[in-house]
Formats: structure tokens, C-alpha cells, sequence
């Protein structure tokens, strides 16, 4: 009965943890909760340019009379925001991942070596991908706003 009721247990934790990994993608990849968000649409004749989280700012850009260069550079900034887009999904699996695995690490057996040294060597495990994700994310983030004040300044 004990086996069963901690079978539960763990069922119930691991699809807390799945909500969690739910909730964070929805509200990091597809609400654009996040710094310095940016997403594009293409409407007829143009691009939408939206910028920021809570307080959206928007940039309708007219693409019909773009030369080469402009075209290049419209599809440069499309590229360059759909790299941000991908290091936003990366932070929204990447957060609660290393919340489960900082809160359940007792329950790791595999790893024969003290608590503290666990606590450190998963810390560090998350720390890494943390710190290229953001240094990626404001490198990309920088070069999104050049191109856009860059696609300004030409039209």
C-alpha cells in the first residue's frame, strides 16, 4: 500500500512538473513574456515588426519598393528574430528542467557523492547552458535592432 501511495506521489509531482514545462512554453514562446521580445507577420504589401513584452510597440514596414539590398536585410532581421524565438523556447524548457532537477536531486541515486557536491554539479549542469542562452539571446537581441534601425533609416 506505502509502494502505491508513493507511486501516486510521483505520478502526481512528475505531472506537476510537465504543467509547469507547459505553462513556461506557453508563456515564454507564444505570449512573448520575455525581455525584448520580437516577432514579425507578413501582411499584404508589408512587415509587422512587434517589439517588447507588456508594452508592445509595433513597426509596419513597406516591402514592396525595396531594392535587393533592403529585401537582404528584411530576410537577415526575419532570420535573426526567428534565432530569438528558438533561445526563448530554449529558456522555456531550460527553466523549469533545472527547477526539477535542483528540487528533486535527493531522489538521484545514481550519483554517489554528497549532497552538497549534487547540489553544485547540477547547478553548474544549468549554469552553462544559462549563461550561452542569455549572452546568445542579447547578441541577437542587438543585431535585431540594428536591422531594424537600419530598414528605418533606408525607408
Amino acid at each position: 500500500m506505502a509502494q502505491n501511495n508513493s507511486r501516486k506521489k510521483d505520478n502526481f509531482t512528475l505531472l506537476a512538473y510537465f504543467v509547469l514545462i507547459g505553462v513556461s512554453f506557453y508563456l515564454i514562446a507564444y505570449l512573448n513574456i520575455f525581455p525584448g521580445a520580437v516577432s514579425y507577420e507578413e501582411k499584404s504589401g508589408g512587415v509587422v515588426i512587434t517589439q517588447g513584452s507588456l508594452e508592445k510597440s509595433s513597426v509596419t514596414v513597406d516591402v514592396r519598393d525595396y531594392e535587393t539590398s533592403d529585401w537582404l536585410r528584411m530576410r537577415l532581421l526575419q532570420a535573426d528574430i526567428g534565432t530569438l524565438q528558438s533561445f526563448l523556447t530554449l529558456f522555456s524548457l531550460l527553466i523549469p528542467m533545472s527547477i526539477f532537477f535542483l528540487l528533486e536531486h535527493k531522489r538521484f541515486d545514481f550519483l554517489k557523492i554528497s549532497n552538497t557536491l549534487k547540489i553544485l554539479s547540477i547547478a553548474l549542469i544549468f549554469f552553462v547552458p544559462f549563461l550561452l542562452l542569455i549572452f546568445g539571446y542579447v547578441d541577437t537581441l542587438e543585431k535585431i535592432e540594428q536591422g531594424l534601425a537600419a530598414l528605418l533609416i533606408e525607408s
